[in-house]
C-alpha cells in the first residue's frame, strides 16, 4: 500500500523538490503553500502523513493542525515539522521536528517510521547509491 503524504511549505521550489523526490521513491504526494489551501487539500484527500513548514505566510499552520485534530480524533494523523526555526510553538502535538536543512533520506525514513508502512512496494534509490 502506498504512503500518501501531504507536504506544506511556502517555498514553491523546495516544495517541488520534496514532491519530486517522494514521488520518485513511490509515495503519493499532494502539496500546498498555505495553511488554508492545505486544509482544503487535507479535507478533499486521504493522507497517511503530513509534512509541514509551520512558518506559513497566512499563519495557517494552526488552522491546518486544528483541522487535522478535529477530523482524526480517533487515530491522530502523524505530522512531521520541517522548519528553518530551531523551535516553533504549536498547540497540537507533532510526531517529529526537523530543522532545515535536513536530508531527504532522513525525511523519508521518518515518513516510513511514523506511517507504519515500511518500505514495502517503494522503488527508486533514495540514497543515490549504485549497485554493482
Amino acid at each position: 500500500m502506498v504512503v500518501r503524504l501531504l507536504i506544506v511549505d511556502p517555498d514553491r521550489t523546495l516544495l517541488d523538490c520534496y514532491c519530486a523526490f517522494f514521488a520518485y521513491v513511490g509515495l503519493e504526494t499532494t502539496k500546498a503553500t498555505s495553511g488554508r489551501s492545505a486544509s482544503d487539500v487535507f479535507l478533499a484527500n486521504a493522507h497517511d502523513v503530513v509534512m509541514l513548514e509551520p512558518d506559513l505566510p497566512d499563519n495557517g499552520s494552526h488552522l491546518l493542525l486544528s483541522t487535522i485534530a478535529t477530523k482524526t480524533e480517533r487515530r491522530p494523523l502523524p505530522v512531521i515539522i520541517v522548519s528553518r526555526r530551531l523551535s516553533f510553538e504549536l498547540e497540537h502535538p507533532v510526531h517529529a521536528y526537523h530543522v532545515k536543512p535536513v536530508s531527504m533520506r532522513k525525511l523519508l525514513e521518518g515518513v516510513f517510521d511514523i506511517s507504519g508502512r515500511g518500505r514495502n512496494g517503494v522503488h527508486g534509490n533514495p540514497a543515490g547509491h549504485t549497485s554493482d
